[in-house]
């Protein structure tokens, strides 16, 4: 078993001090202050132990007594309490009985904390039963505001009473320490409480108070089997029995009526994809622990063709979710696409065969990439003979519940009655006064509730001994273990479940006596098991329980097991850190081994990036972050620096280029690679800050970027990397207004990286071609022919769909959106904007998912849905300024300001095109200078202010001539026809260009790549 010298615990302290001890030493011979000394100390020492306190140590007349520890009884902040009451009335007793002993009285303070107890220190200089923590100091500087007799009590242990104890707030400015507390006097109890009967064991306690809700969940999976699938959100605090209620539901169906299908989600794994599902699809391709790529592979192909779909692209990507590398040349897009649309079909096989019962427990600790499937199997939920059945805790949202007609369940606290019968069926016999008990310091949840019955029950104590907060509770319930606690503890730093045969090895014992321990944690309801084909797999009943066997471990003895988890996981899957790098890193980050962990998170991060699940990237990336910022002297720089790269790839996709973060997250990456003189890793970076810089302004600053970031690139000699350059370079010039050097180097951009292939300083494909097709598509409309613009718009599509980067295919279509917006095509802007907004929502691109709807719904107010479009254009800009980007904020200010124009709310429309000057103006984007003119002069021709107007198309005409925006000079002839009476319809564009323009709409048809 495993051996712990010290250990955490949440203990309660009492400081005990005779009051005037030196004054009594001078003025008593020393016999008298001795006998003096003896019955204070004889009077303690009697209470402490009466009331299942340890006095630790005694130094003269001062005392410290621990409650809680060896073994915590459930209340000991209450028993420190009432025993200090005790003390000071014993005292007072026996000095006013006694002459001899009529200076005896004492001073005491408690305060409640967790702590760090048993043998502290080196061997040669051990403190036995030592404790080291707040609440030791904090309750020997209280005792100080004591009277005599008295007790004050910090602000912890203050909230762990009950409340029939009479208090009154102490003043605590004078004591010494480094924060503010509360603390009160405690003068006494109001009453005393009526002693109970000795409990007795009970077994597991049915379903109480929920059955309103079971019958609901019956008559939604009676609908279920009929074809018409349904979706139910069970939600509630942690206790309130979600879980209880989905087993007993399941409990009332007939065994051979369903089929049920359990995904777990657990608070370790919230940064790993589709975790919830990877067990449930090992065990239905009947896959070892320890099988190999190979056949997991087979496995999988053997899955895809018995569902009828493509066993070379699906089955693929079935084995990659499972931890088989992906082949090179499979792009990220098709392999996310292709693992939604397994497991869609995996889950409709399984409902096709036999009505199917989905439970996702714990939703709230979901993956994001995980939350994603779910959404989307909710959506199409109703065309199968399925219950999704989903339990959340109350504080989480699940915004999507009322798009697919979800049913909502909410659990609160069981009524007094119906928690008084709970316990009442945990503690066979008990009274209805002591269940009432038990309900009301259980606050009506119903595993506080049974766990408060349960821990009376095994420690043999009185209802009124059961704990006052849920921590000593725990602690309690794990202290009846005995020596088996410490396996308990093991299991906990392994996570939410274990095999019985790792617990073993790592605990060093045999499997046969690893087995006996666990049937004790098994019996005492600590942990439940499951028993699979290759061993025994158990976890804790309750979250809450495996906290508390974690925090009891001391720090450093946590790390050491956490070290030996990462061994032994090593050890027994040699493909590990390829596999499952971020849980060998989760280890080795509390095994104090930060260098290694930090790898592995990087590795993750990666690993995420390429597939697309670029929350998961980000959250890797930020814990390798957080381990090397604390290592000092850089020990590891590079390792710093590429972690922070990959940071910012994943923050650019999740928040957008503008956010505050990318640029500082890329300028300290930056800073790390110049210190370190590693010239060559510089692009991704610069790139990074090319890009902020690019959407957020000063376009100048990105410009000086970009040129270095080609030099740097040519240097270097990659192709790759020179492409993209370029590219950045291009459209900082288009924005800037200097459109024949951007459409040059937009070209030659296009070229170069139409014969490059991956850079070997980057971890992913650059997208050059792409983007720069998108760029001059959106330099096209500002300066060329129609038929010039219709052949840009082809020539992108084409490119979009050959490219399989979700960022890239969402900046495609974005800027078609967008190209297509300014020339007026309402129904091209539209079908682009969708586009954008499929390939963005899918893969968390909060950036373009914004302006894609800003996009959509200008299209709206256009097409007929003025009301509705304006609403949804004003928050799509909302969530736009979230991003910090404002390169683009001009062109959404037009649109927000034709929008309100039609709507009439012309000095609204005008406040916006004030906006968006002044915009241009702070970050240098004179190319929208005079679209934001010509979108003037229509407002103020709606105003009646036709002399006005004619002057801004005038302004407009010659801005626009300056640059070289010959398409722009070209409308504002066509506006100057509207000024004259002319359609409405032509202010943005002429009828020819809306008809050129929808020829290369037509490929908007196919389905997205």
């Amino acid at each position: 078993m495993l051996d712990v010298r010290t250990e955490g615990r949440y203990l309660t302290i009492l400081f005990c001090d005779m009051i005037d001890s030196t004054l009594h030493q001078f003025n008593m011979d020393p016999e008298q202050f001795s006998a003096l000394l003896g019955a204070y100390r004889k009077i303690v020492f009697e209470q402490v132990n009466r009331h299942r306190g340890h006095v630790a140590r005694v130094i003269g007349d001062g005392i410290l007594a621990y409650f809680g520890w060896p073994r915590a009884t459930g209340r000991d902040a209450e028993m420190a309490v009432v025993c200090a009451l005790e003390i000071g009335r014993e005292l007072a007793r026996h000095s006013k009985a006694d002459p001899n002993l009529q200076y005896l009285a004492a001073r005491m303070g408690i305060e409640t904390g967790w702590v760090l107890v048993g043998d502290i220190g080196p061997l040669e200089q051990i403190e036995h039963n030592g404790v080291v923590g707040r609440a030791p100091n904090i309750a020997a500087r209280l005792q100080h505001l004591a009277g005599r007799n008295g007790v004050v009590a910090g602000e912890t242990t203050l909230s762990l009473l009950p409340d029939w104890f009479q208090t009154e707030v102490a003043d605590t400015t004078g004591i010494k320490l480094p924060m503010p507390i509360r603390a009160a006097h405690i003068r006494g109890m109001i009453d005393k409480v009526a002693p109970l009967a000795r409990l007795q064991p009970s077994q597991s306690s049915p379903l109480i108070g929920r059955e309103a809700e079971r019958e609901r969940l019956i008559e939604a999976w009676r609908i279920a089997t009929s074809g018409a699938g349904q979706v139910v959100l069970v939600s509630g605090e942690p206790g309130v029995g979600k879980s209880r209620l989905v087993g007993a539901f399941l409990e009332s169906l007939p065994l051979d009526s369903y089929r049920c299908l359990a995904l777990f989600c657990t608070q370790q794994s919230i940064e790993e994809a589709f975790y919830p599902l990877v067990a449930p699809l090992r065990r239905a391709l009947d896959l070892t622990l320890d099988a190999s790529h190979d056949e997991i592979s087979a496995g999988a192909t053997k899955l895809a063709r018995w569902i009828g779909h493509d066993a070379d692209a699906e089955g693929v990507a079935l084995a990659a979710l499972l931890g088989v590398p992906v082949p090179a040349g499979i792009p990220t897009a098709e392999i996310r696409r292709n693992t939604f649309s397994m497991l869609n079909s995996w889950i409709a096989d399984q409902a096709a065969n036999r009505p199917l019962v989905l439970v996702v427990d714990d939703f709230q600790w979901a993956d994001p990439s995980f939350a994603s499937f779910i959404e989307q199997l909710a959506a199409h939920a109703g065309t199968m003979r399925l219950l999704l059945l989903i339990t959340h805790r109350a504080d989480h949202i699940v915004e999507w519940a009322e798009q697919v007609g979800a049913t909502r369940h909410h659990l609160g606290p069981l009524p007094p009655e119906e928690a008084a019968k709970l316990a009442g069926t945990v503690l066979e016999g008990i009274s209805a006064d002591d269940a009432a008990m038990i309900a009301t310091r259980a606050d009506g949840i119903p595993l506080f509730v049974e766990e408060f019955a349960r821990a009376s029950r095994d420690s043999g104590h009185r209802p009124e001994q059961l704990p006052a907060a849920i921590s000593q509770l725990l602690a309690a319930r794990l202290d009846s273990l005995g020596p088996t606690r410490h396996l308990a503890q093991l299991a906990a730093v392994i996570g939410d479940e274990t095999s019985v045969s790792m617990l073993a090895q790592i605990a060093g014992m045999s499997d046969e006596e690893c087995l006996e321990h666990a049937d004790l944690l098994l019996t005492r309801g600590v942990m439940t098991r499951r028993i699979l084909s290759d061993g025994t797999l158990v976890s804790f009943r309750h979250v809450l329980l495996r906290e508390a066997a974690y925090q009891a471990l001391p720090t450093a003895h946590r790390a050491r097991l956490h070290g030996m988890v990462a061994e032994h996981l090593r050890n027994s899957n040699l493909q590990m850190e390829v596999t499952a790098p971020a849980v060998l890193g989760w280890h080795l980050e509390r095994a104090g081994r930060p260098t290694e962990a930090a790898d592995l998170f990087r590795r993750a991060s990666a690993t995420e990036l390429t597939t697309g699940a670029f929350a998961e990237a980000e959250a890797h990336a930020r814990r390798a972050v957080r381990l090397l910022e604390k290592l000092t002297d850089n020990a590891d720089i590079k390792g710093h620096y590429s972690a922070l790269s990959l940071l910012g790839e994943a923050l650019i996709a999740t928040r957008g280029e503008g956010s505050t973060e990318v640029r500082t997250t890329y300028e300290r990456a930056a800073h790390l690679a110049l210190q370190a003189r590693a010239m060559n890793d510089l692009p991704p970076l610069v790139r990074g800050l090319c890009a902020s810089y690019q959407v957020r302004g000063p376009l100048a600053r990105a410009r000086k970027l970009s040129d270095f970031l080609l030099r740097l690139s040519k240097r270097i000699g990659d192709d790759a990397l020179i492409a993209d350059a370029e590219r950045r370079l291009g459209w900082c010039l288009v924005c800037r207004g200097s459109f024949t050097a951007a459409g040059e180097l937009l070209e030659q951009s296009v070229k170069r990286a139409s014969t490059s292939g991956v850079s070997t300083s980057s971890s992913a494909k650059i997208d050059a071609r792409v983007r720069a097709l998108a760029n001059l598509a959106i330099l096209s409309a500002l300066r060329e022919s129609d038929e010039e613009i219709c052949e840009r718009t082809r020539r992108l599509v084409t490119a979009i769909e050959e490219c399989q980067r979700p960022l890239a295919i969402a900046y495609g279509y974005g800027c078609a959106a967008i190209a297509s917006m300014i020339v007026g095509d309402i129904h091209a802007t539209y079908d682009f904007a969708a586009k954008a907004t499929q390939a963005a929502t899918e893969h968390g691109l909060v950036y373009w998912s914004t302006m894609a709807q800003i996009l959509s719904s200008w299209a709206e107010t256009r097409l007929g849905s003025q009301e509705h479009g304006l609403a949804s254009l004003l928050q799509g800009l909302a969530l736009y300024r979230k991003t910090e980007s404002l390169v683009l904020l001009p062109l959404a200010l037009i649109m927000l300001s034709d929008a309100e124009a039609e709507s009439g709310s012309l000095d609204r429309a005008i406040a916006a095109l004030d906006e968006g000057d002044r915009i241009v103006d702070s970050i240098g984007a004179q190319a929208f200078r005079s679209l934001l003119l010509v979108a003037r002069s229509k407002v103020l021709y709606r105003a009646g202010k036709f002399s006005e107007a004619q002057d801004a198309l005038e302004l407009a005409h010659r801005e626009a001539t300056a640059i070289g925006a010959v398409a722009v000079v070209r409308r504002t002839s066509t506006v100057s026809q509207l000024l004259e009476g002319k359609a409405r319809q032509a202010a943005y564009c002429g009828a020819s260009a809306a008809t050129a323009l929808s020829a290369a709409r037509t490929s908007l048809e196919k389905p997205l790549k």
